[in-house]
């Protein structure tokens, strides 16, 4: 199992955007997205970060998880 914490990933750099194509794509497409404030009914800060990973893979599943509830 391999192990990431991002806070951020709307402009990763070149060599860590490299780095997690490489192991998202050899632990199977997977990533969990821990929330640790609540989000809009929307979730606008996990689709965002939805978006972002789909540039970094296209064949990316983000599952959410809230800290809060």
């Amino acid at each position: 199992m391999g192990l990431f914490l991002l806070s951020e990933t709307n402009q990763p750099s070149d060599m860590l955007r490299q780095k997690l194509a490489s192991e998202i794509s050899q632990r199977g497409g997977l990533i969990a997205y821990i929330s640790s404030a609540p989000q809009d009914e929307n979730r606008s800060f996990f689709e965002e970060t939805k978006a972002n990973y789909a540039n970094i893979t296209p064949n990316v599943s983000l599952e959410y998880f809230d800290l809060s509830e």
